[in-house]
């Protein structure tokens, strides 16, 4: 499942060029979108539940994404795109026909365009390795800014988020994942400016991931530094950087003992292969493959031994790959 990124789906100035209707039209069509969202957002209405447009309906639907340009342009740039594009068609016809809003068919098919311009730019941003990409519908559906354009925000904001995060919030807050991450990086200031968290100051990462996924972050971090003070003072760990336990706990401190035992177990095969080498005094590799593939340590160091410039990235100190 892969997204083109071609020239004319980098953004919705390139996209809205493929219109074959005038501007102003095109306009007319962004505005009769933005105030279905407004309505919609002003009531407190879902776009869950059943959709009970007609036949006649779906039938139009159907022959949109078959016959028209813009559509088919869209569709054969952008694969496997067609199931979410016409789940996100039917649920706006949907919210149209609650509200018993009318328009003509040829504004219609100007907001299907406007609609399918968006999913394209939100699925080009977040969804590669995403399984179905009907999950950006919702959040297409309600903002009338694009939440494409929220990595670009935060970065201007000074707040950075991984890729994998900022999708579970846009998926999981579709309404306003905008005010979401405003209050996740409300909450995160709010912890590191109290003394009881002053421990996490150089671990922010703990901090953004218990404000976006715990009920209770700041328990979680209390339990989170137990975990690594504990495992820090535990002797069969002695030999592992503060940064490999740091990242075990992240992932999960329940089970960070286990999952750094395993990792001590690999550590030890790899370095007794022969068919990787003198890995002597390199061991920051399989720290770092375990860091960034925690479940794929042993394919990630032989990959990255296998690639070209291999002999000068293996005199790199372990300092490096830290920072």
């Amino acid at each position: 499942m892969v997204i083109h990124s071609q020239k004319n789906t980098t953004s919705l100035e390139d996209l809205s060029e493929c219109f074959p209707e005038g501007s102003a039209f095109r306009l007319e069509g962004h505005k009769f979108v933005d105030e279905i969202r407004q309505e919609i957002i002003n009531t407190g209405r879902t776009t869950k539940g059943p959709v009970c447009i007609g036949k006649e309906c779906r039938y139009e639907i159907t022959e949109f994404l078959r016959s028209d340009h813009f559509a088919l342009h869209i569709l054969t740039v952008n694969q496997d795109l067609a199931p979410a594009a016409e789940r996100l068609l039917e649920r706006f016809e949907e919210l149209v026909r609650r509200l018993k809003r009318n328009f003509t068919l040829e504004l219609r098919h100007t907001c299907y365009k406007v609609l399918l311009s968006e999913l394209v730019l939100n699925v080009h941003q977040y969804g590669h390795h995403r399984k179905d990409w009907s999950e950006f519908v919702a959040a297409t559906l309600l903002n009338r800014r694009v939440v494409a354009a929220i990595p670009e925000e935060l970065s201007a904001a000074g707040f950075e988020l991984t890729r994998s995060s900022l999708v579970e919030a846009i998926v999981n807050h579709p309404r306003d994942p905008r005010r979401f991450l405003a209050d996740i990086r409300a909450a995160e200031d709010r912890i590191l400016a109290d003394p009881e968290f002053c421990y996490f100051h150089e671990k922010r990462s703990f901090v953004r991931q218990a404000c976006l996924y715990r009920s209770d972050p700041e328990e979680h971090l209390r339990s989170a530094r137990k975990t690594i003070e504990q495992i820090q003072s535990t002797p069969e760990f002695d030999e592992l950087p503060n940064w490999v336990i740091d990242a075990a706990v992240l992932y999960s401190h329940s089970k960070a003992k286990d999952s750094l035992r395993s990792l001590i177990q690999i550590r030890d095969e790899i370095l007794a292969d022969p068919k990787l080498g003198d890995m002597k005094g390199r061991e920051w590799i399989i720290y770092q493959a375990f860091v960034e593939a925690p479940n794929r340590i042993r394919q990630h160091v032989t990959a990255w031994l296998a690639r070209p410039n291999a002999q000068g990235v293996l005199g790199d100190s372990p300092k490096a790959v830290d920072q």
